[in-house]
């Protein structure tokens, strides 16, 4: 019996292990930290979306539904009325639109929609 031949397959059965065991936890990072960035994106947009409409709010609030340009903490936004519906188109680095449904009645905002165009890390 060969036990030279024996001992090299065992290891090499053993290299290739460690080899696949390695591969799947590098994958499983990689793809962690993707998502990372995929959320960290995200809640770039929520906080902006979010001066963006609480500035809106404030003007909303002090009777001054106009249209036009507006500016908060270096995010620019433009401004239109269409009915119950105001459209703010953002600009910069994280362009997007938010449609505010607003109840002229009240001068509440009750709801918002986005429209971006971005692509997701893959």
């Amino acid at each position: 019996m060969n036990r030279k031949g024996f001992v090299e397959s065992y290891f090499l059965i053993i290299l290739l292990y460690m080899a696949a065991v390695s591969a799947v936890i590098m994958c499983n990072d990689q793809k962690r930290v993707k998502t990372w960035l995929n959320i960290k994106k995200a809640n770039e947009y929520l906080i902006m979306e979010n001066m963006v409409i609480q500035d809106y709010r404030c003007h909303l609030a002090q009777g001054d539904s106009t249209e036009g340009s507006f500016s908060t903490g270096g995010i620019s936004y433009e401004a239109s009325k269409n009915g119950n519906r105001i459209y703010l188109l953002v600009k910069g680095s994280y362009e997007e639109e938010l449609i505010l449904y607003y109840d002229e009645e009240t001068g509440y905002i009750m709801d918002y929609d986005v429209s971006r165009h971005i692509e997701a890390e893959e």
